[in-house]
């Protein structure tokens, strides 16, 4: 079974939370840390590129953003950065799984784009990282996806995944995960502070497609998360001001 796992580079300051991958030296960082050999117990023919020498990626990456005028402004992503896990004791060698993210990007999301990627086994499970650089290097479009574009993504995966006779996680069809504040507020009558906070985080966990749509999903329903990397726990706080871990 495998997992997509988007990674936004989220980050803590004294001045609170705010999201990486917005400058030349956050993804130069990540590039680093992505193709670093001896850390990640991988080799080098496990790092590829598509639209882009591995080795030189970071470079190609700067010159398609001077090329097409969309440089390092504080605002806009410099790359995306997502994985594809597969599951602890899934019978599946690096070289596979190198070969399935290759026909990853194929799907038509990535057309154009620049991708390093490369395959680890450091965790106690292989997986494979993908860098893209948000400026394309055909058209100069920025790159862009939405929920369904993510959910496509995820199908992908598991169908290359059954193509390999892989385990895929097949969710039972449900009606509707994901209720509106008012109706919460109905059914919560009765319930502790703490339950009901339980529950909207039960419910959005299950619907959500990533800890930033994770976190969107609990403000729509009145609930501010304090998740970032650096906390050992994540903290609940509802309106009322109550606090759970």
């Amino acid at each position: 079974m495998a997992t997509i796992n988007m990674h936004h580079g989220d980050r803590w300051s004294g001045k609170g939370n705010y999201q990486g991958y917005k400058t030349y030296a956050s993804m130069k960082r990540l590039i680093d840390y992505v193709t670093d050999v001896k850390k990640h117990k991988t080799r080098e023919d496990l790092i590829k590129g598509m639209n882009c020498d591995p080795s030189h990626a970071y470079e190609e990456f700067l010159l398609s953003k001077e090329i097409y005028k969309k440089p390092e402004d504080g605002n806009r992503r410099m790359c995306i950065h997502f994985s594809q896990d597969f599951k602890t004791g899934e019978d599946i060698t690096p070289e596979l799984a190198s070969e399935i993210a290759e026909q990853l990007l194929q799907h038509e999301m990535f057309q154009g784009f620049q991708v390093l990627y490369a395959t680890h086994i450091d965790a106690g499970h292989v997986h494979t990282h993908f860098v893209i650089n948000t400026v394309n290097l055909e058209t100069g479009a920025m790159w862009h996806s939405n929920k369904n574009d993510l959910q496509k993504l995820k199908d992908y995966s598991d169908e290359l995944c059954r193509k390999y006779n892989l385990s895929v996680c097949e969710k039972p069809e449900q009606k509707r995960v994901y209720r509106k504040k008012d109706e919460m507020e109905v059914e919560a009558r009765g319930r502790s502070w703490k339950e009901e906070i339980h529950i909207a985080a039960t419910l959005c966990a299950d619907e959500a497609l990533s800890r930033s749509d994770f976190i969107s999903k609990m403000a729509d329903l009145g609930i501010r998360v304090n998740w970032s990397d650096n906390r050992k726990y994540i903290v609940f706080i509802d309106q009322e001001g109550h606090r759970v871990r």
